[in-house]
């Protein structure tokens, strides 16, 4: 008994599944690009206030100073690619960070995964400020 598709079966599932999978991303086009929020806050509407979000932010941006004072670190602290590789003294971490700030483009050639850090340590600082 044979139990496996001829070539020819299977380009006809397999088009019938790419035009239903299209028309299937085309309705339900899944998570939007945007930015998405750096942190979710569970708790009772008794408990929100006019400050709540600013409270929350002034917390979660001291927490990130404390914990992750530079790209560095916060790279390391996620696991983002290449942070194994930068470098651990504070003063080679800083005139990195100055080379990122004059000339980013140069660095994110010749050291992307510095640039990377970077550019999302910036971010979240940017967002919870």
């Amino acid at each position: 008994m044979k139990r496996s598709l001829d070539q020819e079966a299977t380009q006809a599932l397999t088009g019938r599944l790419r035009e239903a999978n299209a028309r299937f991303a085309q309705r339900y086009p899944g998570e939007p690009s945007a930015r998405q929020p750096v942190h979710t806050v569970y708790g009772g509407a008794h408990l929100f206030t006019a400050d709540s979000a600013a409270k929350l932010g002034a917390v979660a941006l001291a927490s990130l100073q404390e914990n992750a004072p530079d790209f560095v670190t916060f790279a390391r602290a996620l696991g983002l690619p290449g942070a194994e590789a930068l470098p651990d003294a504070l003063a080679q971490v800083a005139a990195l960070e100055r080379a990122l700030e004059e000339a980013p483009a140069a660095v994110r050639r010749a050291n992307e995964a510095a640039w990377l850090a970077h550019a999302v340590h910036r971010r979240v600082l940017h967002k919870l400020r």
